[in-house]
């Protein structure tokens, strides 16, 4: 196994540990009727939390494997040099001003010129539904969720 499998691994470990605690809790210990009712309450709170948890570390490893090989623009997928270059230079915001225009040009020139850096952090918008995590892969150019499979439980699991 090599070190991004290892520790992608101990992420999913660590989850499924919290997870069979949760689910252990009322079998190890006698609660009363509202001790239980408010157990139910947060435990799915906490499993999205958990998810959440998970796609931000986990995407956070697999950039840093990626920044740790010291890659040029050549050797790196349009999607993921797209991805640094709009989390550093914030793509979306309109230059309408031509010198702002010139200025951001110069900018991407000096970007491209060097090693690509991947942003460790990712912004899940406190909403990772089935819609967020695939915009997430397709940045980092991973296999998208299918959505038979994975739309409408994500979207539950986040109501």
């Amino acid at each position: 196994m090599n070190n991004l499998e290892i520790k992608i691994e101990y992420e999913v470990n660590w989850r499924i540990n919290e997870i069979s605690t949760i689910k252990a809790l009322p079998f190890l210990y006698k609660f009363s009727s509202q001790q239980h009712k408010l157990l139910q309450k947060h435990t799915i709170p906490i499993l999205y939390s958990l998810w959440e948890g998970f796609v931000i570390e986990s995407l956070a490893i697999y950039a840093g494997e990626i920044n740790s090989l010291n890659l040029t623009k050549k050797q790196l997928c349009s999607s993921l040099v797209t991805h640094s270059l709009d989390h550093k230079l914030k793509l979306q915001d309109g230059k309408t001003e031509f010198n702002k225009q010139i200025s951001f040009v110069q900018e991407i020139n000096n970007f491209l010129e060097n090693t690509i850096q991947i942003p460790t952090r990712v912004s899940t918008e406190s909403n990772v539904n089935y819609k967020v995590i695939n915009n997430l892969l397709t940045r980092f150019n991973l296999p998208l969720f299918p959505e038979a499979n994975y739309k409408n439980q994500l979207n539950k699991l986040l109501l």
